[in-house]
């Protein structure tokens, strides 16, 4: 099943629109952990970041100021986790999120749009297409299977599937390499 963490404001409750709807997944609520100290709350946001292979992220204006959410995209886009970025904060400050909108694979102007097609891009299909070419344990990936992932999302796509199957792997396989060049004790910037 894929998992997908939930960054973003508190105060909305934004976050239940995606739980509660059709899509097939695990979702990674940061409203759950009920921590108050920050070094305690931001390592399980981390974690949660880690152990996921998609980030949402939300802005609107009861967002006080989306510099966490801006870590969270961050971090994710640094580990090479596709993101997308759902933008309702209709004020001046969200031209500050420049940053946010163009690491984002994605980007929606509303949250129904984005729930839209989390219940429709994200089908059981996609995560049993990811588990045929996923090693069992994903940490550790055989030499070469960076490629391997590669070539079949050009597989995938050169057949006319659907492209986002395809996407996938390939942020996969650029995913596998940043943990390559990890192990190497090659920083990302």
């Amino acid at each position: 099943m894929t998992t997908i963490y939930l960054a973003g404001g508190q105060k909305s409750q934004w976050q239940d629109a995606f739980i509660n709807s059709k899509a097939a997944v695990e979702w990674i609520d940061p409203r759950t952990h009920g921590l108050t100290d920050e070094v305690a709350y931001t390592a399980w946001d981390l974690a949660g970041i880690r152990r996921s292979r998609h980030l949402i992220a939300y802005l609107d204006e009861a967002n006080p100021s989306g510099y966490g959410m801006s870590l969270e995209v961050g971090y994710a886009c640094a580990l090479g986790i596709p993101v997308w970025y759902v933008c309702e904060d209709k004020t001046a400050r969200q031209r500050f999120f420049g940053m946010v909108r163009s690491v984002s694979n994605r980007v929606f102007d509303s949250l129904s749009d984005a729930v839209s097609a989390a219940e429709t891009e994200w089908p059981a299909a996609i995560d049993a297409l990811l588990a045929l070419v996923q090693p069992a344990v994903s940490e550790e990936a055989p030499p070469g299977y960076a490629e391997s992932v590669e070539w079949w999302a050009k597989s995938l796509e050169a057949t006319g599937q659907p492209e986002t199957p395809g996407a996938m792997l390939r942020e996969y396989a650029a995913l596998l390499r940043r943990r390559a060049l990890a192990d190497e004790g090659v920083k990302p910037c």
